[in-house]
C-alpha cells in the first residue's frame, strides 16, 4: 500500500484455496453497523489466546479492521486460515502522506466480516504507518489492534478502549499488577493449570474485570485439529460483552 498523490496498491498473488480453517462459522459474523472505535487487545503474558480474542472482537462489527502489531507472534492471517487471501500485508505498506479509509479497505484481504492487516516473517507494524491507517479508519470503522501490552504504539494510536487478557496464574497476576495501565478493562482467561479461581483473580486486580473466558476443551481441541470449534463459546461471549462495554450498550 503506497500512498501519495496517486495511491497505488500492491498485493500478493492468489494461491490455491485450502479448506477454510475459521474459528467461528460464517453465520456468526457481525451485523452491527460500522461505527468509529479503536480497541487494543493485549495479553498480560503470551500464549493465552490474545489473537484469538482480538479476532472474535473484530467479528462483532461489520466491516471492522483487525491489525496485527505482534512482531513475535503467529501472523493473524495464518492463525485464522486467511493466509492465502489476496491483499496487502505489512511488508507492502508504505504510507508517506494522508490516506483514506476506502484505500485501506480496498487493499486489505477480508475474512468473514473482518479486513486484516497482518504481519509476516518479513515485516510487522511500524508506528508511522499505523498512525496514518488508524486515523483514516477511526471515524467510521472499528479497528482492533492485537499488540503487546508494553508496546509504545498503544500510546501513539490513543485507543478508545484497552483490553488486557489475564490468565488465572501467578505469572499472569504478577504481569497484570506490574502493568502501568489502570485505564484498561480486563478479560480473565481461565487456565487449565490455574493458581487461582476466576473470582479470586478478579478480586486481586485493580482494573475493571468485564468478562471471563472459561477453559473449554472443545475449543482447544478444535484448534489443534484445524476444525471449527463450537459457536457458543465463552470466547465469543466475552467478545460480545467487551463490544457492548466499548460501545456503551452494556
Amino acid at each position: 500500500m503506497s500512498v501519495g498523490s496517486n495511491p497505488t496498491l500492491s498485493a500478493q498473488g492468489r494461491l490455491p484455496r485450502k479448506p477454510p480453517f475459521v474459528m467461528y462459522p460464517q453465520a456468526s459474523a457481525a451485523t452491527n453497523p460500522p461505527m468509529g472505535l479503536v480497541v487494543t487487545v493485549s495479553g498480560a503474558v503470551g500464549g493465552i489466546g490474545t489473537s484469538t480474542f482480538a479476532y472474535a472482537l473484530a467479528l462483532q462489527q461489520a466491516s471492522s479492521v483487525l491489525i496485527d502489531a505482534q512482531p513475535d507472534g503467529t501472523p493473524i492471517d495464518l492463525l485464522i486460515g486467511a493466509e492465502r487471501e489476496t491483499g496487502t500485508r505489512w511488508r507492502q505498506v508504505h504510507v508517506t502522506t494522508g490516506i483514506d479509509a476506502t484505500t485501506v479497505l480496498t487493499a486489505l484481504p477480508q475474512w468473514q466480516s473482518v479486513h486484516l492487516l497482518s504481519s509476516d516473517r518479513e515485516a510487522t507494524a511500524h508506528t508511522s504507518a499505523l498512525t496514518h491507517i488508524v486515523a483514516a479508519l477511526r471515524e467510521e470503522h472499528m479497528v482492533v489492534i492485537d499488540v503487546d501490552a508494553r508496546n509504545p504504539i498503544i500510546e501513539t494510536v490513543q485507543p478508545d478502549l484497552r483490553v488486557l487478557l489475564v490468565p488465572t496464574t501467578i505469572y499472569g497476576l504478577g504481569a497484570a499488577l506490574a502493568s502501568t495501565s489502570l485505564d484498561c478493562v480486563v478479560v480473565v482467561i481461565e487456565s487449565l493449570l490455574a493458581d487461582f479461581t476466576v473470582a479470586d483473580l478478579r478480586s486481586y486486580l485493580p482494573q475493571a474485570c468485564v468478562a471471563d473466558v472459561r477453559h473449554e476443551r472443545g475449543v482447544w481441541q478444535a484448534l489443534r485439529n484445524a476444525t471449527p470449534p463450537p459457536v457458543n463459546t465463552s470466547v465469543m461471549t466475552a467478545a460480545q460483552v467487551v463490544y457492548a462495554y466499548a460501545t456503551g450498550s452494556h
